[in-house]
């Protein structure tokens, strides 16, 4: 079975980032932030205003405020459902105004990625579960409402400047990921599998005179390629989702006048030691405070539930997260009669297994003896990180991320970033 073609560099050219690509992105963005997320806010911030100053201090908790006010929440859950549901109404119109075929994906990335990010912090504000001294003035909640990822907070405030080490860490992690995409893209632009082919070869496997040793190197073949896919595609996509976050960070530094921000991705898949790691603080900081906000804390606060079923009840919230989010940006991936094509739930079911998957984990961990412990603590990083990586690879690869590359999620990271094509 033959899965890659191989490259000549002489027939290599340098393809600049498309300048039409990032204006479409960049214009995008400020338009949902500016026409949706601005006045979203100022309608909630002074809905939040009803409440006295004596009443916010009485209430204060370690992520805001807590109750009050039936009308309140009711505005604030509506305004987070309309603008959610507005970018799948708009993202027709969104997609219309791509400068070119191969950026049409990255229109309905920036809309969803504003819809739930609004829908989230709406809820927030509905529920005062936002972080404490967001709502000092309306500059900062703005700041707050508007920014992902978002202005830190300590003790009531806002943490205060970006320290010159912080920035200049930003920036280093935003070159390197620029290097890591260029170097993604020459590898992947000539080389990325076509999902039907795949499944048409392990048929043709199957069903080749082999006998039940040639079926079984078929689907030992196909597995080994399905996993090493994976590998390379959740480079791929955290390289750049975290491209996309960093660089949102440096233009949150210069719209909020050097404010501290929170952090993004931090290095999930070369320093995790555990899916609880990766998940839990490692893999995409931002929609992992939404979700912790919204669904864990009060979960864990409600005492119905304990620390294993409120982050079973995380998961699943993050599982219909990424079904809007894939109805939106991977639309052209759904299908109900192609083999392989991306079914409705299978996304939610996907991010369930990572769940059960890190609760079993833990309890294992927790059942070995002290001395298999140490020396699982002792095998660098970076091993463990690319293990448990290539261990969900397969399953990655099948239900989270063929719909990225046949939605074009590939060529569009093409456009926006510079690398060789060597096709």
């Amino acid at each position: 079975m033959v899965l890659y073609k191989n490259i000549s560099l002489e027939q290599c050219k340098v393809v600049p980032p498309s300048l039409s690509g990032w204006a479409y992105a960049i214009s995008l963005h400020g338009l949902l932030c500016l026409a949706g997320g601005v006045p979203c806010g100022i309608l909630l911030y002074y809905c939040n205003a009803v409440r006295t100053k004596q009443q916010r201090t009485a209430n204060a908790s370690a992520e805001g405020g807590g109750g009050g006010g039936i009308l309140r929440k009711t505005i604030g859950v509506v305004v987070g459902i309309a603008a959610a549901a507005s970018m799948c109404i708009l993202r027709p119109v969104i997609e219309s105004h791509a400068p070119n075929p191969d950026i049409v994906f990255f229109g309905p990335f920036v809309a969803c990625s504003f819809g739930f990010a609004t829908f989230f912090k709406s809820c927030n504000a509905a529920f005062s579960n936002y972080p404490e001294g967001a709502d000092k003035d309306l500059k900062t909640w703005l700041l707050w409402f508007t920014m992902l990822p978002e202005p830190a907070f300590s003790k009531g405030k806002l943490r205060g400047g970006a320290s010159r080490n912080e920035v200049l860490s930003k920036l280093r992690d935003f070159v390197g990921k620029i290097l890591a995409l260029c170097f993604l893209l020459t590898l992947l632009i000539p080389r990325s599998p076509g999902y039907e082919l795949m499944d048409a070869s392990q048929d043709d496997i199957g069903d080749g005179g082999g006998g039940g040793d040639g079926i079984a190197l078929g689907w030992l073949q196909n597995l080994m390629a399905l996993h090493v896919n994976g590998f390379v595609h959740l480079w791929l996509l955290y390289s750049f989702a975290s491209f996309c976050l960093d660089f949102s960070t440096l233009t949150n530094y210069i719209l909020s006048s050097g404010l501290s921000m929170e952090p993004a991705f931090c290095n999930p898949l070369l320093e995790s030691r555990s899916f609880t790691e990766t998940w839990g603080t490692r893999w995409n900081r931002p929609v992992n405070l939404l979700l912790k906000r919204t669904v864990y804390v009060p979960a864990m606060k409600s005492g119905h539930f304990g620390r294993t079923m409120a982050a079973v009840l995380t998961f699943l919230a993050s599982g219909l997260l990424h079904e809007y989010n894939f109805s939106i940006h991977n639309h052209r991936s759904i299908s109900s009669d192609t083999p392989g094509g991306y079914r409705h739930g299978e996304i939610t079911v996907f991010f369930l297994v990572m769940g059960f998957l890190m609760v079993v984990e833990s309890h294992a961990f927790r059942s070995l003896p002290n001395r298999f412990q140490n020396i699982l603590r002792g095998i660098p990083s970076v091993v463990t990180a690319s293990m448990l990586t290539f261990l969900v690879a397969g399953i990655s690869e099948r239900y989270f991320l063929r719909p990225w590359i046949r939605s074009g999620f590939l060529e569009t990271v093409a456009q926006m970033l510079p690398h060789l094509d060597c096709q």
